[in-house]
């Protein structure tokens, strides 16, 4: 794993060279974590005075209720960001974020970006604009999400998330990011029904599909 290159790409440190990210590092004082896959990165419940930023691996953002039913909120892929709200408010979280495959977490001290250092880095103010970059985003996401809960069938919802992936694609081919309980748990539907659904939706030959693959047909 290259982590300089990781970084580069993520947009906490978006339109900063490698050795000033190498320079900030010693700022920021980040700590690193491993979790193997299934583990809890955080709970529900947990404060964090840290941005995690995913090195390797994948996770996802979920909620569950007393009964231990899942709602997928959102995926977090490798070199991407989480707990940034949570850091920035010092709010307990409300979600958990559970580690889809062996993941490598930084850990940034959200104090440390907000704050100047001794040496007066110049690239904590752009640090700054990319972490409010990035918390508009995630509320956009949420927003899409949102989108497709508001649809009433789980065949609009189907509809609604696969016209999205295609269009992000920008293809009527593309692959989702989840296996069949998962796709239902970020739907919040009967995982049965849905795939009754998607069978139903490839016989009318509104889709075609093959575990993650999809094609839409027009």
């Amino acid at each position: 794993m290259d982590t300089l290159n990781v970084l580069e790409k993520n947009v906490l440190f978006s339109g900063i060279g490698q050795d000033e990210i190498k320079n900030l590092l010693k700022c920021l004082s980040p700590a690193i974590r491993r979790f193997e896959r299934g583990a809890y990165i955080l709970c529900n419940g947990d404060s964090t005075d840290s941005i995690g930023l995913l090195l390797e691996g994948s996770a996802h953002i979920i909620r569950e209720d007393i009964w231990g039913r899942r709602n997928i909120l959102a995926v977090k892929p490798a070199g991407s960001l989480f707990a940034e709200v949570y850091a920035a408010s010092s709010l307990p979280l409300d979600v958990s974020i559970i580690a889809v495959e062996r993941c490598t977490v930084m850990l940034i001290p959200i104090d440390k970006i907000s704050a100047p250092c001794t040496k007066s880095c110049q690239r904590h103010s752009k640090m700054i604009e990319n972490l409010l970059l990035s918390i508009s985003t995630q509320s956009l996401q949420l927003n899409r999400k949102l989108m497709h809960m508001s649809c009433r069938t789980t065949r609009e919802k189907l509809m609604s998330y696969l016209s999205e992936q295609a269009h992000l694609a920008g293809s009527d081919s593309f692959e989702i990011p989840f296996n069949r309980q998962q796709l239902a748990d970020f739907l919040a539907v009967d995982r049965s029904a849905m795939c009754a659904e998607l069978s139903k939706m490839q016989q009318s030959g509104i889709i075609s599909f093959t575990k993650n693959k999809f094609l839409i047909h027009r």
